[in-house]
């Protein structure tokens, strides 16, 4: 199951979401070359994106919100997304994907 985190540049966790009813694994477009940024979550391991990849990263990401399944889906995939705008705005900061 993947989380979110955004994270400081030492690591320091300033927010996480763990997705109770929502199997990101299901949803993120693993490999898919559609999807240049997001193919490359890694969903056993972690995969980290910086401020200045927010940039495409937010197009891909909206991109996943219109093709939510449900309510829930739509709600933490919109949860992820404020946490990559605080990304984008704020420097030295990261999203980090944790797979397991």
């Amino acid at each position: 199951m993947l989380t979110v985190v955004l994270q400081t540049l030492d690591g320091k966790r300033l927010e996480e979401i763990i997705p109770k009813r929502v199997v990101l694994n299901r949803i993120i477009p693993f490999g898919d070359p559609a999807f240049p940024l997001l193919r490359f979550v890694d969903e056993y391991g972690d995969t980290l994106f910086g401020t200045s990849q927010m940039e495409g990263f937010l197009p891909e990401w909206n991109v996943l919100i219109a093709r939510a399944a449900n309510d829930d889906e739509k709600k933490t995939l919109l949860q992820i997304r404020r946490l990559a705008e605080k990304c984008k705005e704020e420097p030295h900061t990261f999203l980090r994907f944790v797979g397991d």
